[in-house]
C-alpha cells in the first residue's frame, strides 16, 4: 500500500506479488496489485487481478476499483454498470457504500461534478474513508480543482 500511495507501481506490484505468494487468499494485495498495474496502463491485467479479488471478497471497496480499472481501460458499459450498483446500493441503505468509493468511479468516467457531489457527501458524513483522498492518485484529476481543494482544507488534509 504504501508504494502504491507513493505512486511507485512497479515497485508495488512487486510487492503485493509477493504478498499473493505467502497468502493466495490475501485480497488486499490483489487489489493493490490490480490498481497499480492500472496506472501502469496493464488494463487486461488489472481488471483479471481486481476480478480475482472480487472472488475472494465482494466488498464494495472492490467493486469500486474495478469499476475504475474499467473506466481507465475504456469500457465505459462495464464502468457504468459498476456505477449504477454502487449509487443503488449507496440509495438503498441496505449495505454501506462510502460515497467516496462512488466518486472515485465518476472521477474515472471523466464526470467530476458528480465526483465532487460525492465526495462532499462523503465528507459531510465523517466517512471514514475520507483522509484518503489526501494521497490517493485515482483523484489526482481532481487535484487542481478548487472545490476538490477547498474540501482537503475542509478535513485538515495538506
Amino acid at each position: 500500500m504504501d508504494y502504491y500511495c507513493a505512486r511507485q507501481f512497479e515497485r508495488a506490484t512487486e510487492q503485493s506479488r509477493k504478498a499473493i505468494e505467502l497468502d493466495a487468499g490475501y485480497w488486499p494485495a490483489y487489489t493493490y496489485l490490480g490498481l497499480s498495474l492500472e496506472k501502469l496502463k496493464r488494463f487486461d491485467e488489472a481488471i483479471a487481478t481486481l476480478e480475482k479479488a472480487r472472488t475472494i471478497d465482494a466488498s464494495p471497496t472492490i467493486l469500486e476499483m474495478l469499476g475504475g480499472a474499467y473506466a481507465a481501460a475504456g469500457r465505459r458499459p462495464e464502468a457504468q454498470k459498476v456505477l449504477d450498483e454502487l449509487t443503488r446500493r449507496a440509495t438503498s441503505n441496505q449495505r454501506y457504500v462510502c460515497p467516496y468509493e462512488v466518486a472515485t468511479v465518476f472521477v474515472g468516467l471523466g464526470d467530476n461534478d458528480s465526483a465532487l457531489a460525492w465526495l462532499q457527501k462523503a465528507f459531510d458524513e465523517r466517512a471514514d474513508c475520507t483522509p484518503w483522498a489526501a494521497v490517493d492518485s485515482k483523484l489526482d484529476p481532481l487535484r487542481s480543482i478548487p472545490r476538490f481543494r477547498e474540501l482537503l482544507r475542509q478535513v485538515g488534509a495538506p
